[in-house]
């Protein structure tokens, strides 16, 4: 089984497929841009490479000061063996001693590939000129490569987006403390810090140190910052200390290790899931900034606000356009377009009708002409059979033939048609054309 967080092996030209199972042209062909960027991502994501300590000896150092703030080195460093180019960019005004040609240095850094002309360089963040105390650094670069073999380094664990408390294993008198707890009231003041006092230099210092890191482990931190602020080699030696980079290591928690200035290494750096290069730097690299959360939250506020409005004013208008469409299409509103439809087409059709009265007024004017003469015969016909009729019917009047010298019986208001309705004694009334008389039968003959 692999050691915890050993470093994974890389290969340069692994390919997906078996080589076994290559075709006859003899494999992939890759262009000199492929094999540079392959050396690239392997050397790059090697983290060993990452956060490297190379001994060596200065060859054709060569400066180039532009300003404070565009200050180089360029220069090589070689033993019998071999060489490497070497390279810093920030930090050179703050070197305390600029290196020369055929003095032995200790520098730090990482190693970077140029892709463009194919080669590759140290990149140096820090450069000690080798003294007296050589032994020193060489038994330093030992126990770097000691706890690098037995897979301390390279521990990079995700640091918390927005903790909720952070401990802080420091010295409660230094300046660090204060630069960190500034930093972190001005960005994030919601987070809680806590202090766990150590000694940052001396002989007492990594006992003190790695018993703070041990005691961070239960106070209720998701954030651990170690560190100090600068100071000569001999004050940061305590974190070169084998006993608190395993602390460091063997820490559950997230740590920032916050030592010393920019140009300042030291081995928990390699150790810590995060290397700031001051303790200011570490309080920025632990917490956010509110006011961007702030601005962050007013901003997606600012966008759902102007989204609901954009939703709430289409609504608005499909609203409008069926109120509209309900409105064309409603019964009444059909009802009062077919009545200005009927209104239009009688209209037209009395138009049409006087027009074609005006058209035909003569033949209209002729056929009432016929008619009336036709309804005056025809009045006159029927004058006559009228008169003719009446005639006839007076002619056969009852009373016109009372007249004539006859009358009418009658008893209890009923006529007599015959002599059998009646009997001697009965009496009956006479109706004659003018007046009437009382009878009683005497005789009966039938």
């Amino acid at each position: 089984m692999a050691k915890k967080n050993e470093p994974e092996q890389y290969s340069l030209f692994d390919s997906e497929t078996d080589t076994a199972e290559e075709e006859d042209d003899g494999g992939e062909v890759l262009s000199v841009s492929d094999v540079t960027a392959r050396i690239k991502n392997a050397v790059e994501g090697d983290s060993r490479l990452q956060c490297v300590t190379i001994f060596g000896e200065v060859s054709g150092i060569r400066r180039n000061r532009q300003s404070f703030y565009k200050d180089f080195l360029y220069f090589k460093l070689i033993d019998n063996d071999a060489q490497i180019d070497a390279k810093m960019f920030h930090g050179v005004a703050a070197l305390k001693k600029i290196p020369k040609d055929g003095e032995t240095v200790v520098c730090s850094g990482k190693i970077s590939v140029y892709e463009k002309y194919g080669t590759y360089s140290l990149i140096c963040d820090s450069i000690m000129v080798a003294d007296a105390k050589g032994d020193s650094a060489k038994a330093l670069e030992e126990l770097k490569s000691k706890l690098d073999r037995e897979g301390l380094f390279g521990q990079h664990r995700e640091l918390p987006r927005l903790p909720k408390k952070i401990a802080i294993v420091t010295s409660s008198s230094g300046a660090a403390l204060q630069d960190i707890k500034k930093v972190l009231k001005e960005r994030y003041p919601v987070v809680e810090a806590v202090v766990i006092n150590a000694v940052v230099q001396g002989e007492n210092a990594p006992d003190s140190i790695a018993a703070g890191i041990a005691k961070a482990q239960n106070v209720g931190a998701d954030l651990i910052i170690v560190g100090r602020g600068g100071g000569s080699a001999e004050d940061l030696a305590c974190f070169n200390s084998e006993k608190v980079v395993r602390a460091v290591y063997a820490s559950k928690i997230p740590t920032i290790s916050a030592v010393g200035h920019e140009i300042d290494t030291t081995l928990i750096d390699y150790a810590a899931d995060k290397r700031s290069l001051t303790p200011t730097a570490a309080a920025q690299d632990a917490v956010p900034d509110i006011e961007v959360i702030k601005k962050f939250i007013s901003d997606m506020a600012e966008s759902a606000k102007n989204s609901l409005l954009s939703a709430i004013a289409r609504c608005e208008k499909d609203l409008e356009l069926a109120r509209k469409d309900i409105v064309l299409n409603s019964p009444k509103a059909r009802l009062n377009m077919f009545q200005d439809q009927s209104k239009r087409y009688i209209e037209l059709i009395s138009q049409s009708a006087v027009l074609c009265v005006s058209r035909n007024k003569a033949v209209v004017d002729a056929l009432s002409d016929t008619v009336r003469n036709s309804m005056r015969i025809k009045l006159s016909d029927i004058e006559h059979e009228f008169a003719f009729a009446a005639k006839s019917i007076n002619d056969l009047s009852p009373m016109n033939v009372l007249m004539r010298g006859y009358s009418i019986a009658e008893k209890d208001g009923v006529y007599i048609r015959s002599a059998g309705e009646l009997s001697k004694g009965d009496k009956i009334t006479l109706k004659f054309g003018k007046g009437s008389a009382g009878a009683v039968i005497n005789e009966i003959k039938e």
